[in-house]
């Protein structure tokens, strides 16, 4: 049996929850709702986030490029995605929503613009 003490992120509230794994069961204790229950044991099996970082553009009228992943990385996998994207060049005109790069580290996710870009 372990337990893991996790913060939740759902909502302003912040509960300290900790989550008792024994096996393939997962006990919830100090959640406040439902989403936070959720949140605490998916954050234990599979943690989450969403990528957001930046990608150099040529001929755009800011010399980087915001981005983020269309959909949430695997946590283990985040440092892998920047060095990955750390080499990627786009070129303007962007829109906000392009896909700037594919299918990021094999993970089916997009990394997608979260701006315009307009050429000078």
């Amino acid at each position: 049996m372990i337990t893991k003490k996790i913060t939740c992120i759902c909502c302003p509230l912040g509960c300290s929850v900790n989550v008792i794994i024994n096996g393939d069961n997962y006990q919830v204790i100090g959640e406040q709702c439902k989403r936070g229950k959720d949140y605490a044991i998916q954050e234990v099996k599979d943690p989450r986030r969403v990528l957001t970082t930046t990608v150099k553009i040529n001929f755009g009228i800011q010399k980087m490029l915001p981005v983020k992943s269309k959909n949430e990385v695997p946590k283990n996998l985040l440092n892998e995605c920047v060095k990955i994207l750390s080499k990627v060049v786009v070129e303007a005109p962007i829109r906000c929503g392009d896909v700037v790069y594919k299918n990021i580290h094999d993970t089916r996710i997009d990394i997608i613009a979260t701006r315009d870009m307009e050429r000078v």
